[in-house]
């Protein structure tokens, strides 16, 4: 009877050691032992603003010094549904699927806007920043590059939770056991 509660035990530690909702990243970083789900959450969100840094970093170079039928138009318009996504993931709680549907639904509403006109609606054709943030011409083609950005998105956070899971290391077995079970089998 001893013996199987003992592994009882030991099975339930192997599956829980290690675990905190929060332990992975763009660094796959774990948390300190004892860190809470507070603390979980400011750490991802701080990722997810870095990660948004640096995503914004390249679409201004793509936007500066990238003149082509497809990096500029359609990795650019992917890379900035994906960069919606992060900023929503930094500054909101809301989850994958929402953040990934919202950032896809805020590049939709702006290709509509260009439909209609919407720049010149709000007398901003002339204003630089809001012609690049808005852009100036409608293309259809631009929802599948929203799109492939939603799905990268979510993706990319599949894939890294899936990672998170495996880079936790199993706890020993002789380290789980208490200590009177294991003065008891020797």
């Amino acid at each position: 009877m001893k013996r199987s509660n003992r592994c009882l035990r030991q099975s339930w530690s192997e599956s829980t050691s290690g675990f905190h909702p929060f332990s992975s990243g763009l660094t796959l970083g774990r948390l300190p032992i004892g860190a809470s789900a507070a603390e979980g959450r400011k750490q991802m969100r701080k990722r997810y603003a870095a990660a948004a840094a640096i995503l914004l970093g390249i679409e201004v170079w793509i936007a500066l010094a990238v003149h082509d039928r497809f990096v500029r138009p359609f990795l650019g318009d992917t890379l900035a549904v994906i960069l919606v996504y992060l900023l929503l993931r930094a500054a909101t709680r809301l989850s994958v699927p929402a953040a990934a549907i919202a950032a896809m639904a805020i590049a939709f509403l702006i290709e509509l806007g260009q439909l209609v006109g919407l720049l010149h609606m709000l007398g901003l054709a002339r204003n630089p920043l809001a012609r690049v943030v808005l852009g100036t011409g409608f293309d259809p083609k631009d929802f599948l590059a929203y799109l492939a950005g939603g799905v990268a998105a979510a993706g990319m956070e599949a894939v890294r939770n899936r990672l998170s899971r495996t880079a936790r290391p199993a706890a020993s077995t002789a380290a789980t056991a208490p200590v009177s079970d294991a003065v008891q089998n020797t």
